[in-house]
């Protein structure tokens, strides 16, 4: 490891350091993200789909909430 991957690694982890404080005094804080990643991939899914179905109603580029 170099010196600046070493620095960046430390800078990262004094920032990371409150959120894993919290992880240690609270025993019921989860690591894993996984449950919010797959709720949020639910929710892009709907999106995507509510997208596709007001851009065939109307001309491209009216809508602005919906990017593709």
């Amino acid at each position: 490891m170099t010196q600046r991957t070493t620095e960046e690694a430390l800078k990262y982890e004094i920032g990371e350091w409150p959120a894993m404080k919290r992880v240690l005094e609270y025993g019921d804080v989860e690591l894993l993200n996984n449950l919010s990643e797959q709720m949020m991939r639910i929710i892009k899914m709907n999106l995507n789909s509510a997208c596709n179905i007001i851009g065939s109603e109307i001309s491209p580029g009216t809508m602005p909430s919906c990017t593709r």
